[in-house]
């Protein structure tokens, strides 16, 4: 049976999550010096961590659906995250092109 209650509290978990993950994604590919889709793939394995950390925090699962809840969530934070930071790293290159092109004007 579908719990709305519970999906609605890790939607609403998810949002300070995905923030606390490109955080740390931020902090931990400055430490290693990570570039590009290593940060991505930082981003993954932080959000899978902590998501799947999170739900196991709520509940610890007896059953395979359990389980593979608890996969599920890690994995959609980790691509939340890592989707986040290939977009934002676009956008603001994006951002810097347009504004050279606007000073060359």
């Amino acid at each position: 049976m579908f719990d709305l209650k519970a999906f609605a509290d890790a939607s609403v978990a998810g949002i300070p999550l995905v923030v606390f993950v490109l955080a740390l994604t931020t902090w931990c590919a400055d430490v290693v010096g990570a570039q590009g889709k290593q940060k991505m793939v930082i981003a993954m394995i932080i959000g899978l961590f902590f998501g799947g950390g999170y739900q196991l925090c709520q509940a610890w699962p007896t059953s395979f659906a359990g389980w593979f809840m608890v996969t599920v969530y890690g994995i959609t934070l980790g691509l939340l995250g890592s989707g986040i930071w290939d977009t934002a790293g676009l956008l603001a290159e994006k951002a810097i092109r347009k504004a050279f092109e606007l000073l060359k004007q």
